[in-house]
């Protein structure tokens, strides 16, 4: 019954939660390393933990179905994934482009599945089936 008399602290609770996701993001968000000599020494904590993934994948001898979560570039995908491998891409990713046509590079690539959330990919590949 007290909490029936209580004001809803929902609203209040999800602008604290962005705010404090947002703060954190900003303020732990970015890695570095050190020792580099030139060039880009630091990235975005998630951009730098796709890329490692990515890497390691590969190193590992790729996967025939693979999903693929984040921000990622077009050139990430190219550089990480086996294109004889790769049958299945699953992108639940935000790419910063939706023309798709690098994925000729992966000639066994079937099925491309794309979260129905994201923008309309665009210069799908023949013998590529898109599913949501």
């Amino acid at each position: 019954m007290l909490l029936e008399r209580l004001p809803s602290q929902s609203a209040e609770d999800a602008g604290f939660e962005e705010r404090y996701a947002d703060h954190v993001t900003a303020r732990y968000g970015t890695l570095t390393i050190y020792g580099l000599d030139a060039g880009t020494q630091e990235w975005p904590l998630d951009t730098a933990y796709l890329s490692l993934e990515l890497a390691a994948l590969r190193e590992l001898g790729g996967r025939p179905r693979v999903q693929v979560a984040g921000v990622m570039r077009a050139e990430e995908l190219l550089a990480g994934l086996l294109p004889g491998r790769l049958t299945h891409l699953w992108l639940n990713a935000e790419l910063p482009d939706t023309d798709v046509s690098w994925l000729t590079g992966f000639p066994r690539l079937r099925v491309l599945r794309v979260n129905p959330r994201l923008p309309r990919v665009r210069n799908v590949p023949d013998g590529v089936e898109i599913t949501a």
